[in-house]
């Protein structure tokens, strides 16, 4: 696998991984203060998912999976900007879960993508039987 699809991916995780730990942290009614945060850090999120996805499709990943881990980013982008605006009140825990949901389901997507770059891609450009590249 390429070394870019490699950090991209890694970007991703982190990236998904802060935005997890935040969403905990405001469900427990903590670091209230700490939303915008959470906006421009799940706006890097999408981002690393759309580069992730471009790279693979580059690579050789089927289209259709990498086109499914940009819409993902998509949903996920535009319900995180609405999702304050959809069932406000005592009910407003089941758009949260929505949002997490997507968000579960985008980062696995891009995993997903990723474990489908063809073989010889993974060995940067070299098929397994060549082996290893020589400095």
């Amino acid at each position: 696998m390429s070394r870019a699809i490699v950090v991209s991916r890694a970007v991703t995780g982190l990236l998904f991984l802060s935005q997890l730990v935040l969403g905990i942290a405001f469900w427990t009614g903590h670091a209230q203060s700490l939303v915008q945060l959470h906006m421009t850090l799940g706006g890097l999120f999408v981002l690393s998912l759309w580069a992730l996805a471009a790279l693979c499709a580059r690579a050789g990943a089927p289209r259709a999976a990498a086109l499914l881990t940009t819409f993902m980013g998509a949903i996920v982008t535009w319900f995180g900007l609405v999702q304050m605006q959809i069932v406000p009140g005592a009910n407003h825990w089941m758009i949260r879960l929505v949002h997490l949901l997507l968000g579960l389901v985008a980062m696995a997507s891009g995993g997903s993508l990723a474990s489908q770059v063809p073989r010889s891609s993974r060995t940067s450009g070299r098929t397994v039987a060549e082996g290893p590249a020589r400095a």
